[in-house]
């Protein structure tokens, strides 16, 4: 997912995604990932070995 090159450009534990507030909530009710509608995650909750997995999940919204 391109998007998910914004990480990479930020520092710290949180990311702010760029998802509009329907692709937050599609995150929420089809995947179970949660976050504000603002996109912000925590980025250092997630193990190394979910990155892929949830990756793709933020690629089917």
């Amino acid at each position: 997912w391109q998007s998910l090159g914004a990480v990479a450009d930020q520092e710290g534990m949180f990311s702010m995604l760029p998802l509009s507030e329907a692709e937050v909530m599609r995150l929420r009710t089809e995947h179970a990932i949660y976050m504000p509608a603002s996109g912000r995650i925590n980025i250092a909750g997630l193990k190394t070995a979910e990155v892929a997995g949830v990756a793709g999940k933020f690629s089917s919204v």
